[in-house]
């Protein structure tokens, strides 16, 4: 099997339950503890049919659906909200007030007024912003994924007192019309600690944190950013 096989299988078997997906298999992972790391994900979607079921059950499995907040902009498809409300009764946190395109653009600022207000009552340790499309791993070697909640909590624990804005610099996008293959490349995306949130632009690329500077880290993305050419054409359409 291949490695990007071992990727699918463990989105997928994390969408249907399994206790411990990992990447690749020789990496084996322990019944997750979390190691008292408290971790927010914020994501906003519309529309987003073919990734959000799988994305909602990967990063539940991962932190816990009471720590996802997503936020819906104005999504017209049934099937995207009907799986949004689901999910909201099992705890994730969806907000519906932001609808316009120019919401979607904001979500930078939305996101950092988020972490803000989470910071003020002592919520989280880190805080990741995601898209629809991107699901978080640990690189080990190139190729060499893990994702489980032990492996992501020891890794941010090495980053405990870090205060600068904490770096993603590599993906592996997927390959339309091969769907056990992808490729690795650079991908450059922040998160932050909490308390050190002072800004980032709406596709999280570029972030600044109250101290100077960026630390790079082990931190990856597993990006569905390749879509068949129907879904890039409906998502192109602004109504």
């Amino acid at each position: 099997m291949t490695v990007a096989s071992q990727i699918t299988n463990a989105i997928q078997s994390a969408s249907s339950g399994a206790t411990s997906p990992r990447v690749p298999g020789i990496l084996r992972s322990a019944p997750p503890k979390r190691r008292g790391i408290r971790i927010g994900i914020m994501m906003m979607e519309k529309d987003e049919d073919d990734h959000l079921r799988s994305w909602l059950d990967y990063h539940s499995f991962l932190f816990g659906p009471e720590n996802l907040y997503v936020w819906d902009n104005d999504s017209s498809s049934d099937k995207c909200r009907h799986t949004l409300g689901e999910y909201e009764s099992r705890g994730v946190i969806v907000n519906y007030d932001l609808k316009t395109p120019t919401d979607f653009r904001r979500k930078g600022i939305t996101f950092g007024q988020k972490m803000n207000e989470l910071d003020a009552i002592g919520s989280y340790d880190f805080y990741f912003p995601l898209d629809c499309d991107e699901f978080l791993a640990v690189e080990y070697a190139p190729g060499v994924l893990r994702c489980d909640p032990d492996t992501i909590a020891e890794e941010l624990a090495e980053l405990s007192g870090e205060d600068r804005a904490l770096g993603i610099q590599w993906a592996y996008y997927n390959i339309i019309g091969h769907k056990d293959y992808f490729w690795r490349i650079p991908h450059i995306k922040t998160f932050f600690r909490t308390g050190t949130f002072e800004w980032m632009d709406h596709g999280y690329h570029e972030g600044r944190a109250k101290v100077p500077g960026r630390r790079e880290t082990r931190f990856v993305y597993i990006h569905y950013h390749y879509k068949p050419h129907a879904v890039i054409v409906k998502h192109s359409v602004t109504v």
